[in-house]
């Protein structure tokens, strides 16, 4: 269905119309959401983490953990 091309337009031409002239807030938001996504530019969930570990303190403190473990 989508394949066909005044499919295409006519699904396009109905999305901008909601998006520009709807009268219910939701549905002009999501309209606006699905053309903004469709050309590309869909805003990206990034999640940045910075951690700083001592690897020899955490090595001395699994050592300590296995021994702990190997005595009970």
């Amino acid at each position: 269905m989508l394949e066909n091309e005044d499919v295409q337009r006519s699904v396009a031409a109905a999305l901008i119309n909601e998006a520009t002239e709807g009268n219910n807030a939701g549905s002009v938001a999501r309209a606006f959401e699905t053309i903004r996504d469709t050309i590309g530019e869909k805003p990206v969930d990034k999640l940045e983490m910075k951690a700083e570990m001592n690897v020899e303190e955490s090595a001395a403190r699994l050592r300590s953990l296995f021994e702990s473990i190997k005595k009970e």
